[in-house]
């Protein structure tokens, strides 16, 4: 899975969180991943996965969505570049398993298993609206007001994604804005 967020948002790290912001170095930093084991997380420590974005490079992502997820207490904005491959996780109304779901198949009102870092361990949240924010055409001079003030959000949001993609092996997670993206 490989994603894009912004330079500010916040990875869980051993009893703190680490941004790119704040960061004297990228490359080496230790952060909380997770695999689940059954009904329950296994949480270990391991190092970030990280590609720079060269400037040549940059103009390939104007092509790729971004996207706007928010819950009742946090809220990620982010470039998918498999969104596929790209799951948040839920528990199974039928049979309390806590399960993948795909970034796609996100309803509104779904409860969300994000992580909480004051108890150390995962929590439900309701997922709030569902907002995606799409690439805008150029030649597109004629917009509608709700559109100008989509393209607007786009343009202030897309540029402050970081020169960095984020990824992860298959069957391991992250912690980004206490969401729990595997």
């Amino acid at each position: 899975m490989y994603i894009r967020v912004n330079d500010k948002d916040d990875i869980i790290k051993y009893d703190s969180f680490f941004n790119f912001l704040n960061a004297k170095r990228r490359k080496g930093h230790q952060i909380i991943k997770f695999n689940i084991k059954g009904n329950d997380f296994e949480y270990f420590e391991d190092e970030l996965s990280i590609k720079y974005i060269g400037k040549h490079e940059l103009n390939l992502f104007k092509q790729v969505q971004v996207y706007w997820l928010t819950t009742n207490t946090s809220s990620l904005i982010f470039q998918a570049l498999d969104s596929a491959n790209l799951h948040f996780l839920t528990i199974d109304d039928s049979t309390g398993e806590i399960t993948k779901v795909k970034f796609s198949d996100l309803e509104e009102g779904m409860d969300l298993v994000l992580y909480d870092p004051t108890t150390k361990d995962y929590v439900l949240d309701e997922l709030g609206p569902v907002v995606c924010l799409y690439s805008f055409n150029q030649e597109d001079q004629v917009l509608t007001p709700d559109q100008k003030l989509m393209k607007n959000i786009y343009t202030k949001e897309e540029a402050k994604l970081s020169r960095y993609i984020l990824s992860l092996e298959q069957n391991s997670g992250m912690i980004i804005n206490n969401f729990m993206i595997i």
